[in-house]
């Protein structure tokens, strides 16, 4: 039975209004629904010793939420519930008038920013409302440290890095705009002396090359690599003269190449002939940050704003394609070859040979309990 917003117990929001900071929630939890108001509890402390340590008073911050009431078990806001409460926080933001919004969690942060947004890549940063009125930042919640320890550092920096926006220590968001939307890739093809000079000595002594692979070490397609932005050049595993070029390059010119999970790409180096090199790894660097991502992907969009497509929607259309291949041949494998016998369908298999089955399978059953029954009867 779908609840009425008027069956609902609302916990409205607090703080000074007008205010120049407002900290907007996900929903309201157990405790702020019997006390009345937003960040309460355990979380509300710790929320108060964030802001506390960034120099900002709890008195001096407006706190609420997405969606107002308290619902059993803390489920997430659906698309309903917050149309449903919308128009409150229309009316809150006009009334109170922040400068700065915290977005407490990925609802709250995708609500003014978006349905792509992931907080593993935009958390901590400082983004600007569209029509420019106030800057926001999504951060990880509170209670997410109080759940787990090795969040806790996120918690904290997500928090510092919102109130050095607040007084204007925060630089801005530029580095999340793509420099390079449109980067340029070749696949190389038909080795040449001259075109492999062009491309690796064509440079003001390169030092660093970076690098990523496809496939596995047991089934490699092939290596991408580039010396900059704005170009890379791809190489299948079937092309030798290529590989064996750049095995040579890595291994005495002394460059030092940048994988991202070294530990997968390796292997699949030397399975196609390339080893021997001097290597750093960015994921466990971005790992060594603690406040970073691992994932290619995310840590690209954090740091460079790069927006990269997902492997499934790269392969989509062709891996559905071999997948009906499949299927299709299967079936007409099966069509022809599958022994007529086993087409026999199974309700009849039952009906035919359950009498004698069942009649075999008890007699096994009881020579095999007798002499166990007999084993293991306690001594009395």
């Amino acid at each position: 039975m779908e609840t009425k917003p008027s069956q609902l117990k609302y916990v409205w929001g607090r703080g000074p209004v007008p205010c120049d900071v407002l900290i907007l929630g996900e929903r309201a939890g157990e405790e702020e629904s019997r006390r009345g108001y937003p960040f309460c509890g355990k979380s509300g402390k710790e929320l108060d010793r964030y802001l506390l340590e960034g120099g900002i008073h709890r008195d001096d911050v407006y706190c609420t939420n997405l969606c107002k009431d308290f619902l059993k078990g803390n489920p997430d806001p659906t698309p309903d519930e917050i149309r449903r409460d919308e128009h409150f926080l229309i009316e809150e933001l006009k009334t109170v008038r922040p400068k700065y919004i915290g977005l407490v969690g990925r609802f709250a942060a995708r609500y003014f920013l978006g349905g792509d947004l992931e907080m593993d890549w935009s958390h901590g940063l400082p983004f600007v409302s569209s029509q420019g009125r106030f800057r926001m930042m999504p951060l990880y919640h509170p209670a997410f440290g109080l759940h787990s320890a090795s969040m806790t550092p996120l918690v904290w920096s997500d928090f510092q890095a919102f109130c050095r926006m607040v007084r204007g220590a925060s630089g801005s968001a530029d580095h999340l705009i793509d420099t390079c939307p449109d980067p340029q890739y070749m696949l190389l093809t038909d080795y040449s002396r001259e075109l492999f000079s062009l491309i690796f000595h064509g440079r003001k002594n390169p030092t660093l090359i970076y690098m990523d692979t496809e496939g596995s070490a047991e089934k490699p397609w092939g290596l991408s690599f580039t010396f900059g932005i704005g170009e890379g050049y791809v190489v299948l595993a079937s092309d030798k003269e290529w590989l064996s070029a750049i095995a040579d390059y890595v291994k005495w010119n002394g460059v030092t190449v940048v994988l991202h999970n070294a530990f997968h790409d390796i292997a699949v180096l030397r399975s196609m002939g390339i080893e021997g090199f001097r290597f750093t790894d960015t994921m466990v660097k971005a790992y060594h940050l603690c406040l970073f991502p691992q994932g290619l992907k995310p840590l690209s969009r954090r740091l460079c704003g790069m927006v990269q497509d997902d492997y499934e929607d790269v392969i989509g259309e062709a891996d559905k394609e071999k997948k009906i291949q499949w299927l299709i041949e299967v079936h007409n494998w099966v069509s022809n070859h599958w022994p007529e016998e086993s087409k026999t369908p199974l309700s009849q298999k039952i009906r035919k040979g359950s009498g004698r089955r069942l009649e075999r399978t008890s007699q096994t059953v009881a020579r095999t309990l007798k002499p166990l029954g007999a084993r293991s009867r306690p001594q009395l």
